[in-house]
């Protein structure tokens, strides 16, 4: 998808989509848009490896899914606050809306 402006008087927000067209259960072309918010990816270098396991001494059942989630992400926000601290502080003039540290996911673990 590509990115346009959303039509709004003043400076208007960049956006983002997906333009689907599908075909329904009676053979009919119709088509379906997305829109979301432009973003993307940034991998920094890992600063956690060194650390080992970064939330060791939890338990890793699923009763304190929600627990392990919060532990992390408080992990990678002490960890990668002065990135964040820069990328907020030189890019939030230029319309940047919000930063999200999510983890990456190994699909084959």
């Amino acid at each position: 998808g590509a990115g346009h402006e959303d039509g709004g008087g003043g400076e208007g927000n960049e956006r983002a989509g997906v333009e689907l067209f599908l075909i329904d259960e009676e053979h009919r072309r119709f088509k379906a848009t997305v829109v979301h918010e432009p973003y993307f990816f940034l991998i920094p270098e890992d600063r956690t490896a060194a650390n080992g396991n970064m939330m060791g001494g939890l338990s890793h059942d699923n009763s304190n899914k929600e627990e392990l989630h919060a532990h992390d992400q408080q992990d990678l926000q002490s960890c990668y606050q002065d990135l964040l601290t820069a990328l907020l502080r030189l890019y939030q003039p230029k319309g940047l809306s919000r930063v999200e540290l999510l983890r990456k996911m190994d699909l084959d673990a």
